[in-house]
């Protein structure tokens, strides 16, 4: 018996000790992060760019941004799901090219079983704001006047089908599906903002880069923010789930990710050194400025992250929504 669990030890550490060598002369070459938009296109840019160079210092390997932008995402998304998983192709995912694309029937991948997530870097910050003259102080009262008031209140979007126009459709859901209101698509949310400041429309959800500067004027209130728990930056601002508990909020995450069979002390190595550097104060500072939350999580936890964004937007088709 002694001698069988000797032997079987003896082979684990033979099967595991090429594996551990692996993680720690990775890399030997370059790596390649594919970003599926063009350069200079936004947050995701931004994000890729700044992880990229810090995380190449940690590893003594440059990362190299290529930018493949086309058809919502899936064209650089392609590159990665048909590369070798060897560490050396990486993707950067957004819910438009891993799950609107896929939503939308266009996509020839899966983006659950083609891919392995390292780790999800950051999220972005949105909020439920109201003109002041809403007399409403918090989601409870909000929802109470909105049915007090059937058809009365006007909420601004960026456009029909867009990121802000979801997250009201998931507050009717979650408030019961009961709230009549009125829809006032916009092209961009710049407009959305100043038309709720001077008080054409009365609700709108945004980001929080957006709602701030407005609120400090007091030409609109902030009821909550979109997260889980509450922003570092706006700490006396309750969440929406303290109201509502099951409300999805719209996906905004950036998800570093490899092929499918990409080896487990790879993304573990990659995992650890993306966290180093989406935390360290420099890199922090940038994306808070831009209106990102550091999230640094596990590849389980960022696989899980993305099922639930790609559930709760079947979930919406279903419901009659339909996609920008």
């Amino acid at each position: 018996m002694r001698t069988a669990i000797a032997r079987g030890m003896v082979l684990f550490v033979l099967l595991a000790s090429p594996l551990a060598a692996l993680a720690q002369a990775y890399p030997t070459k370059p790596i390649r992060l594919v970003l599926p938009y063009p350069a200079g296109a936004g947050g995701t840019d931004l994000v890729a760019r700044l992880i990229a160079g810090k995380t190449g210092e940690s590893l003594g390997q440059p990362i190299v941004v290529d930018n493949r932008p086309g058809a919502v995402g899936i064209i650089g998304t392609e590159i990665v799901q048909r590369a070798a998983p060897d560490g050396y192709t990486l993707g950067f995912a957004t819910p438009s090219s891993h799950v609107l694309a896929v939503l939308s029937g266009k996509a020839p991948y899966d983006p659950v079983k083609d891919f392995a997530p390292i780790v999800t870097l950051t999220d972005s910050v949105f909020c439920l704001v109201v003109h002041p003259s809403v007399p409403a102080n918090s989601v409870k009262d909000l929802i109470g006047y909105i049915r007090q008031n059937p058809g009365k209140l006007a909420y601004g979007s960026n456009g029909q089908g867009g990121t802000f126009h979801l997250a009201t459709e998931l507050f009717r859901l979650a408030a019961g599906g009961n709230l009549d209101m009125v829809h006032v698509p916009y092209k961009g949310t710049a407009q959305v903002m100043g038309d709720l400041a001077s008080g054409q429309i009365q609700m709108a959800f945004t980001s929080v880069t957006g709602a701030v500067p407005f609120q400090r004027s007091g030409k609109l209130r902030i009821l909550a923010v979109l997260e889980e728990e509450r922003y570092s930056g706006l700490p006396d601002v309750p969440s929406i789930l303290d109201t509502l508990p099951s409300y999805d909020k719209p996906a905004g995450w950036f998800i570093i990710y490899g092929p499918a069979g990409l080896p487990q002390p790879i993304i573990a190595r990659l995992n650890a050194e993306m966290i180093k550097a989406v935390k360290s104060p420099d890199i922090r500072g940038k994306l808070e400025q831009a209106g990102l939350m550091v999230v640094a999580n596990t590849p389980q936890q960022s696989a899980a992250r993305l099922k639930r964004t790609l559930d709760s937007y079947t979930k919406v088709m279903k419901a009659g929504f339909k996609f920008k």
